[in-house]
């Protein structure tokens, strides 16, 4: 009875850890993310490593990048063999050299490692450090930390679907100025129409990313002059069309489980919108949540005015659970909702049911989505509903 007891507490405790916990690291690193004014064939950055827990540096580091680049740092090699201690707090630089010509259009991922030893555990850790350059059409580099990079207010294009690649000039003027700022929300709101989230994007000729900007207020008139594909109103097209379809699917996700072995697994109770992209914005046609398996369905039927002959659709996946069920959610710097966001189809009038199935570690989605928030999302509500069953069973079986 006693043990039961301890149980209990201790599940409850490691419940709610398990969500609001974040576990310690020996070191914590970062690159200073900046931008360098010339292309000289030479990147010079800048950053620091944060000392939590005693460590022994045990080799030189190892840089990783494509075959064209070189990376140095002179600091983090004269670590090799040194032991640092909790607060120790280390500068360094690096240097990635690259050829001036032919530069890449889309951003480069760059990575080092450091194998160190911990203390007192005797634990043998490997360290990661990935940093982003972007080499820019006004000729200047941007330096980007792995945890700054996806919070700038930009739509990177997918460099698997994106056809034209050539560098071209731009100048930096003629570029707008995102204008999103932190989305205030309250601690009861849901997704069902989550305007706030559903940004205006801007595409420039030669630019690797589309500039996000804030969405139309729904009772705006620019966000009603916004529907249809024609922003001219071509008297040529309907006034008015009656759309309506079924739109059925599964999303999951593929992970190697304790036994080793690669599984697909369904996300449960993740929020799914349906849109129509139109010439100025995308208009909301419905929404749902995913079921125990995965799957979710939305009908529509939308009158749409001065649109063509079919609607242009995209699924968004939010990482924003089910508010009846689950309190868990992951929202970015500005706040806003972690989205996936599909690649979209045409639908004709009566479009009938559309299957679109989607795997969050093998699809390819729109953009630079980041997939990674909504697996954190689903193991942590599966773990504490687990683990608060396990509680209600203790519970009734003590009592």
């Amino acid at each position: 009875m006693k043990n039961n007891k301890i149980l209990i507490i201790v599940l409850f405790v490691f419940c709610f850890t398990s969500i609001y916990g974040k576990q310690s690291e020996p070191i914590l690193s970062k690159i200073i993310s900046s931008e360098i004014s010339s292309i000289n064939g030479q990147a010079n950055l800048s950053g620091y490593l944060k000392i939590g827990d005693t460590a022994t540096f045990l080799q030189n580091p190892i840089f990783r990048s494509a075959s064209i680049y070189t990376i140095s740092s002179p600091e983090l090699i004269n670590l090799t063999g040194t032991t640092k201690f909790p607060g120790d707090s280390i500068p360094f630089s690096i240097v990635v050299n690259y050829p001036p010509t032919n530069l890449p259009f889309f951003p480069v991922e760059f990575e080092f490692e450091l194998n160190i030893l911990t203390n007192p555990t005797g634990d043998t850790t490997i360290h990661k450090t990935e940093f982003y350059l972007f080499f820019t059409p006004y000729n200047s580099i941007e330096a980007w930390d792995k945890f700054d990079f996806p919070e700038v207010k930009r739509n990177w294009l997918n460099p698997d679907i994106i056809a034209d690649t050539t560098r071209i000039y731009i100048n930096p003027s003629s570029i707008p100025v995102s204008n999103l700022e932190e989305i205030v929300r309250q601690e009861n709101d849901t997704t069902k129409y989550d305007w706030e989230d559903n940004f205006r994007i801007i595409r420039i000729n030669g630019l690797a990313y589309e500039i996000l900007m804030k969405a139309n207020p729904l009772d705006s008139v620019t966000y009603y002059s916004s529907f249809g594909d024609d922003i001219n109103n071509d008297p040529s097209h309907a006034p008015l069309k009656t759309f309506t379809g079924i739109v059925k699917g599964r999303l999951t996700t593929t992970i190697e489980n304790d036994l080793g072995q690669i599984v697909e697994i369904p996300l449960t109770g993740i929020r799914v919108e349906l849109y129509d992209r139109d010439a100025l914005g995308s208009d909301f046609f419905e929404g749902d949540y995913t079921d125990s398996n995965g799957e979710y369905s939305l009908y529509y039927r939308k009158n749409q005015m001065w649109e063509g002959d079919n609607v242009e659709l995209y699924l968004k996946f939010l990482s924003h659970t089910h508010k009846a069920i689950y309190e868990i959610f992951s929202t970015n710097a500005i706040n806003a909702y972690y989205n996936v966001m599909t690649y979209q189809w045409s639908a004709p009038e009566n479009a009938g049911e559309m299957i679109r199935n989607y795997n969050l570690a093998t699809s390819s989605f729109h953009g630079n989505s980041k997939p990674e928030a909504f697996r954190v999302t689903h193991w942590q509500t599966m773990l504490t509903i687990i683990l608060m069953l396990m509680m209600l069973i203790l519970v009734k079986n003590y009592v």
